[in-house]
């Protein structure tokens, strides 16, 4: 719950833990409690720890398409997909790409691009971060939590990227980074960003092409 894993798609998402039988699991800081939503079943989930790590166990005859209803603090619910449920969003070819100096895919491929994913609108984020421990997307999507949305690092390209279903256009975000010796550093704003906030503010803005 420090956010210190470095393969946080091993841990978080859907995964199937025996023949038919699935577990989904999320850190979930801001919920008072949570459910999964398979259609038109919902799965209780349970707390197991007390910082928000929560896991549902259920049967199910495939990969599920699932949903995470949230339940805050204030008693409100909230229905969202969850972002480790989808696969990487970069191909070993782009991250190829990403080593010519002065290609464009730089600007196509790392900060914030606005896309749509199994028909889910939403933001990629990818940074090149290559002596990183971890890097995570915060903003004030997520309370500029850093272990809401830890990503997927590509270990050969040093990129790391992460797809976030259904940001909206105008949220302000950064990248934490923890660095080589463990250390976070100072939060970072998007070096290839489309747009960012007056000074003296420091952070992104999401807009996307």
């Amino acid at each position: 719950m420090r956010a210190e894993h470095g393969d946080p798609f091993g841990v978080l998402g859907p995964h199937e833990v025996g023949e038919g039988q699935w577990e989904v699991r999320a850190v979930l800081p801001e919920a008072r409690a949570a459910t999964v939503v398979v259609a038109e079943t919902r799965v209780p989930m349970e707390r197991r720890h007390p910082a928000g790590f929560f896991v549902a166990s259920f049967p199910h005859p495939q990969r599920p398409d699932y949903r995470i209803a949230v339940e805050g603090w204030d008693n409100t619910e909230r229905t969202r997909r969850d972002p480790y449920e989808y696969g990487a969003t970069l191909t070993q070819a782009e991250i190829g790409l990403l080593r010519d100096v002065g290609n464009d895919a730089v600007h196509r491929m790392l900060g914030a691009q606005a896309v749509e994913i199994g028909g889910t609108p939403g933001f990629r984020f990818a940074v090149w971060a290559p002596n990183a421990r971890r890097v995570s997307v915060v903003g004030d999507f997520n309370d500029w939590d850093g272990r809401r949305h830890p990503m997927r690092l590509w270990q050969d390209g040093g990129v790391w990227e992460l797809f976030i279903p259904e940001l909206k256009k105008g949220g302000h975000y950064k990248f934490e980074i923890r660095g080589p010796d463990g250390a976070l550093l100072p939060l970072k704003a998007d070096p290839v960003a489309f747009a960012a906030q007056q000074p003296p503010e420091t952070a992104s803005r999401l807009e996307g092409l």
